[in-house]
């Protein structure tokens, strides 16, 4: 319904549609509607900014239809930029993990802080999944690896402070929650994502 309203009103105006369909696909997310966000997620004219917020959303709408393994999929094969990775890497783990794909979660965690130049490029959104990674590590029983992905991020003066008590708790045997809790957070972390980047 929300996808003809667009065509019906607005037709293909690539200024207005690149706005209007990633509003009613917010709003689709916000109802839980996951197939009609896919449906509405995609763009007649998209710059590599576009195709990054889409695609990595697009990815968490396929997950909210049950298809974890498809969400990855379509989240790493995302074709474009350099810039691209570190956001590429950080929604396919967060995607893996919430499928229950512990082993590819692992993997795109990995590709996504392993390297502290890259995080370089976007340091809020590196931050993220730092954090993200250290407590998917402590969850999954994997304590001192979650100290030493918190420890790696120690140039960036600031995780001494984001992290202090997520280091103690996990210190204490905790396992805290996961970052993203589901689909929904999931295209918010998206946003979030981008808007930390672009506000750099």
């Amino acid at each position: 319904e929300a996808l003809a309203r667009v065509d019906a009103e607005i037709g293909a105006v690539p200024e207005v549609e690149r706005f209007s369909r990633l509003a009613l696909a917010v709003d689709a997310f916000r109802h839980n509607d996951a197939k009609s966000a896919e449906a509405l997620l995609k763009l007649t004219l998209e710059s590599d900014l576009d195709i990054l917020i889409t695609r990595l959303m697009t990815g968490w709408a396929i997950l909210g239809q049950g298809k974890g393994a498809d969400a990855v999929s379509k989240v790493a094969g995302i074709e474009g930029p350099e810039w691209y990775e570190l956001f590429r890497s950080f929604h396919a783990a967060l995607i893996a993990e919430a499928a229950g794909l512990n082993d590819k979660a692992r993997e795109f965690y990995r590709r996504a802080t392993g390297d502290p130049a890259l995080g370089a490029t976007a340091p809020d959104v590196y931050l993220r999944a730092v954090e993200a990674n250290a407590r998917f590590l402590a969850r999954i029983g994997a304590k001192d690896e979650a100290l030493a992905a918190l420890d790696r991020a120690a140039e960036f003066p600031v995780s001494r402070l984001m992290f202090g008590k997520l280091r103690e708790e996990i210190a204490n045997g905790e396992k805290p929650a996961a970052l993203i809790a589901d689909t929904r957070a999931g295209a918010g972390e998206v946003l979030l994502d981008i808007g930390a980047a672009l506000n750099r």
